[in-house]
């Protein structure tokens, strides 16, 4: 924030001795129109003779962070827990979905790939044990959100996941009728 100077009618304008920041951005200068049109600057060390704003000019960063949230469904099967995140870079304006995001299969689950990272879609575990938080889950059908990567670094898309529900059915048979 940079407080408004007040001068009166008669004194000479004064640039502002606060460095201009604003996160994502860089300082462009002081123009007299909203839109910051080149030839449009405003020139300090002059009178004015009427209430004038000027404006401030703002440069998006090329590059920006984004995150990745990712939610495994709960034991109840009735909301989700966080599970893992991810921070990355990108380029300003793109989706963060179709820049760090994949999707496949292994067998009937589906996993996402965030950067080289694998998360769910696990159908096996040779040794009967695993390490892996994602075993038993897979990516809860069409429900990635997306987001552009914005300057600032607030973009956040969220990928959720689903238990992989089994029904086992256990059946009595008797082989005589006596019993």
């Amino acid at each position: 924030y940079n407080a408004p100077q007040f001068i009166y009618k008669g004194d000479v304008t004064v640039e502002p001795t606060v460095e201009m920041t604003r996160f994502g951005y860089t300082f462009g200068g002081w123009y007299t129109d909203a839109a910051c049109t080149e030839g449009n600057q405003f020139e300090f060390g002059k009178e004015i003779e009427a209430k004038t704003t000027i404006y401030a000019k703002w440069i998006a960063n090329e590059k920006a962070n984004y995150t990745v949230l990712i939610w495994k469904q709960n034991t109840s099967l009735n909301g989700y827990d966080f599970a893992a995140s991810y921070v990355g870079e990108g380029t300003v304006g793109n989706s963060i979905v179709s820049s760090a995001i994949t999707t496949g299969t292994t067998g009937n689950l589906t996993y996402v790939t965030v950067d080289g990272t694998k998360y769910g879609g696990i159908t096996s575990v040779s040794s009967g044990t695993t390490t892996d938080p994602f075993t038993g889950f897979t990516l809860k059908s069409g429900d990635i959100t997306d987001a552009n990567i914005t300057p600032e670094g607030d973009a956040v898309v969220n990928v959720y996941f689903d238990r992989v529900v089994y029904t086992l059915k256990l059946y009595l048979t008797r082989t005589n009728s006596s019993g």
